[in-house]
């Protein structure tokens, strides 16, 4: 009997070995396209300038120097990939964010650093700088103060002439007020402007109460008490001023507020408010 259509294994080997080397041969075209278009891409972003950074502009500046910040940048420009590829002078891998880490962190007058990339050789530094609203002079040292109580720099005492005068004898140095202290402070201030009350400047007594002092241009010191409303105080202060307005003779050494709706001045009298 004749058998008919039955291969060897051999063949279906032979087969199988042809498919396979196709697909080998298909899977390193594959490969040696992926790897030739990844290193054109390599080469175009890293090596042939297209994202070169050339100019590198630093805006919002007032205290800090331009040539402080640049030092920052030029150091991160200089960054390299295996101490061979240059990628700091890139637009692209420029490192924005230790530029921005370092400068926040040497200098505490600084209060943000925002980085804007312009395609494609471009990048803008915009530094916003720390406003002062006070002088905060410790029992060693001044430092200027904003209103969200960061403490900084050494400036003396009178360097400061529109700008609010703390003497704290009662904390040591430190690098932030915080709001339980400072709040307190800006309000008494704001008060007894709104009032028309100049003030020299503000004390806080080393003793063991939450006292603010309010040093005036009229002579005396205002006492408030952190522990009670400043803005109760101030309201209770001014009933008081205005029942004194007609008494020339009014000259006293000192007014008092700590104690809830009254007010003690120099003989000790109490002056009940409305």
């Amino acid at each position: 009997m004749k058998l008919g259509g039955i291969k060897s294994p051999h063949y279906n080997d032979a087969v199988a070995r042809r498919r396979e080397r196709r697909r080998d041969v298909g899977r390193g075209v594959v490969w040696l396209l992926a790897g030739g278009l990844t290193g054109t891409l390599a080469y175009w972003v890293l090596l042939s300038g297209a994202f070169a950074l050339y100019d590198v502009e630093i805006a919002g500046l007032e205290r800090v120097s331009s040539e402080q910040v640049g030092n920052y940048v030029q150091d991160a420009r200089t960054a390299t990939l295996f101490n061979v590829i240059p990628l700091g002078n890139n637009t692209l891998f420029f490192d924005s964010g230790t530029v921005r880490a370092r400068l926040l962190a040497d200098f505490p007058e600084i209060k943000s650093v925002q980085v804007n990339r312009e395609l494609w050789h471009r990048i803008i530094l915009t530094i916003q700088e720390r406003q002062a609203i006070g002088i905060w002079c410790f029992k060693e040292v001044c430092r200027y103060v904003d209103a969200d109580g960061r403490a900084w720099g050494n400036p003396s005492r009178s360097s400061g002439s529109l700008l609010l005068i703390v003497d704290d004898a009662k904390h040591e140095s430190v690098d932030f007020i915080g709001p339980s202290l400072l709040k307190p402070v800006q309000q008494v201030a704001d008060e007894l402007t709104r009032q028309g009350i100049g003030i020299k400047s503000i004390a806080i007594p080393d003793n063991q109460f939450d006292d603010i002092w309010a040093i005036t241009h009229f002579g005396y010191p205002i006492y408030f008490s952190r522990t009670q409303s400043i803005q109760d105080q101030a309201e209770a202060l001014k009933v008081f001023l205005e029942s004194k307005s007609q008494n020339y003779n009014f000259h006293p050494q000192y007014l008092d507020l700590r104690i809830a709706g009254r007010v003690y001045y120099k003989d000790g009298a109490i002056i009940p408010t409305p």
